[in-house]
């Protein structure tokens, strides 16, 4: 199961210049808040730009809420909407559909017959809900990956424990297109099994990528099963080792087979894994596996395209490479799984990679994901850069090594149906998205309201800190200043009864700490700014 940490530094920014370079083209760029906002999946618009699909803790109306964002060409954003309801709502993937909207699906916890249901949202171009639906048992479900059918509905891709001994299984959902659920299917054992990645198929089948317990030769395999329209299984395979393997997403190749990535541990006895990449031909018979990553290793990889001369990029993170904590990692290779190039994304931070696309634009690649540099605790990461996965900032070109392990190979799987729909009262909101370049000299203030001028000194501060704010009217309305750690816990609340304030550490711990400086005399508060504060 993919699994996502953050960890949080002070970030430095540096004005990069490049003669003849159209930073139109290559770019980095952040969008949230104070909170934290989880960058989940991108993929082209029919207008020719981009759309976001993510996850907030602030911009919504419940605890979590998902949260879409489209962007043009440059990073510029055009505009941000939120869905959910009171509880824990989340988009892990989005597709656009045919007539220009968007598909998003996820989890969420404020609807449903469990505890987590899988979440589908549909939109249209401009992100107007158009219909939302829940499915799931009493357990927890979750949708990891949807695509629009041929017959103009959805299927998703993901996992669930409503229909097993608390194991998770793989979770397959049909609806039509007006989220009407038309069937749902689980496909494991008495292991753990889940779905990641999902895919079209040119004879109007589906291909499906993840991890496998039930029939694996270790912990867990690769898993690739092959499907006919109406969900049936064709065949399946498992590939892998004495340890934990997995596959994230997979494509169909132009020779009509399919290439698989996700990781391999190189090591039965240390645990170190690779971001791999996994070549079959049109009956999931494997032609060829690599690794690719340093020793002791730390990459895991999370999406592929395949390119004009039919090389393959993939995408993912690692934790060997770039700045500092995790960084954004893609790699190119020739046909046959050769290294060419690879490129790591990041600040002395930790930023994490969850998707790529290829772009329209000359062949450009733009990769999503999540940074802990931002206007908050952490934001969404966009990252466009040329064909030959140039950004032009915060990027190292590493060489990793490439190997290719023995694999197992075996295959089995078991099939039952369940689920139920229901129909959810899906709350929308427009929230007022901050965006970040951090390829630009920025201050550790970032103001939000620029009526106003927020300043900390110093900053970092051992024992006390003054806030300064130049523009308050104290006799027409209050202010206070609220102060949190990296987990979004209360630290410090004051008010601000003149143009300064002195706040002291008392027995706070050393770290990094989040600000809000906000009006408290409105039913709906004045954001006047937000931004970091350290404590050394």
């Amino acid at each position: 199961m993919k699994v996502k940490l953050f960890f949080l530094f002070i970030i430095f920014h540096f004005q990069f210049t490049i003669s003849n370079v159209s930073f139109s083209q290559s770019f980095h760029r952040t969008y949230g808040r104070w909170g934290a906002e989880t960058g989940t999946c991108v993929q082209s618009t029919l207008d020719g730009n981009y759309v976001i699909s993510s996850y907030t803790t602030v911009l919504g109306l419940g605890y979590e809420d998902a949260y879409l964002l489209k962007v043009d060409t440059a990073g510029t954003l055009l505009w941000s909407k939120t869905y959910g309801g009171s509880l824990s709502d989340k988009a892990y993937f989005v597709s656009t559909c045919t007539d220009g909207g968007f598909i998003l699906t996820g989890v969420t916890s404020s609807f449903g017959a469990g505890n987590y249901d899988l979440y589908l949202i549909r939109t249209d171009s401009n992100g107007n809900l158009l219909w939302s639906t829940a499915v799931g048992g009493s357990g927890n479900d979750y949708g990891w990956n949807v695509v629009q059918t041929n017959d103009g509905g959805f299927l998703a891709a993901g996992y669930s424990t409503s229909f097993s001994n608390a194991n998770w299984d793989g979770y397959l959902v049909k609806t039509n297109s007006g989220g009407i659920l038309q069937w749902a299917k689980v496909f494991g054992g008495a292991q753990m099994d889940a779905f990641y990645g999902l895919a079209n198929t040119n004879d109007g089948g589906y291909i499906l990528t993840g991890a496998s317990a039930t029939h694996s030769a270790g912990s867990s395999d690769m898993w690739l099963l092959k499907l006919n329209s109406n969900g049936d299984t064709l065949w399946t395979k498992l590939y892998g080792r004495l340890t934990e393997d997995a596959g994230n997403a997979v494509i169909q190749t132009s020779d009509g087979g399919y290439m698989v990535v996700g990781d391999i541990h190189v090591s039965d006895t240390t645990g170190a894994h690779h971001a791999a990449l996994l070549k079959t031909d049109s009956q999931g018979n494997m032609q060829w596996v690599n690794v690719y990553g340093s020793h002791p290793g730390s990459e895991i990889g999370y999406a592929v395209r395949q390119t004009p001369d039919e090389g393959y990029v993939l995408m993912g993170n690692t934790g060997a490479y770039g700045g500092g904590g995790n960084d954004m990692l893609l790699v190119k290779t020739n046909s046959s799984g050769g290294l060419m190039w690879s490129k790591t994304y990041g600040t002395t931070g930790d930023e994490d990679g969850w998707y790529f696309h290829k772009t329209p634009h000359e062949g450009n690649m733009i990769v999503a994901g999540t940074t802990s540099f931002g206007a908050g605790q952490y934001d969404v990461y966009l990252v466009n850069t040329d064909s030959l996965g140039n950004s032009f900032c915060h990027q190292t070109s590493p060489v990793p090594s490439v190997s290719s392990p023995l694999l197992q190979l075996s295959s089995g799987t078991i099939v039952i149906s369940g689920g139920t729909a229901s129909t959810p009262n899906t709350v929308t909101n427009i929230p007022n998205t901050i965006t970040t370049d951090p390829c630009a000299l920025v201050g550790i203030a970032e103001n939000e309201n620029k009526s106003y001028e927020v300043s900390i000194y110093p900053n970092p501060f051992s024992e006390s800190a003054i806030i300064e704010v130049i523009g308050i009217q104290s006799s027409t309305i209050g202010f206070e200043f609220i102060m949190y750690d990296v987990f979004g816990r209360e630290a410090i609340r004051l008010p601000i009864t003149d143009h300064r304030l002195l706040i002291t550490r008392g027995s706070l711990a050393s770290g990094i700490y989040f600000y809000k400086l906000s009006s408290i005399e409105k039913i709906t508060p004045i954001i006047i700014g937000t931004g970091k504060i350290v404590i050394e």
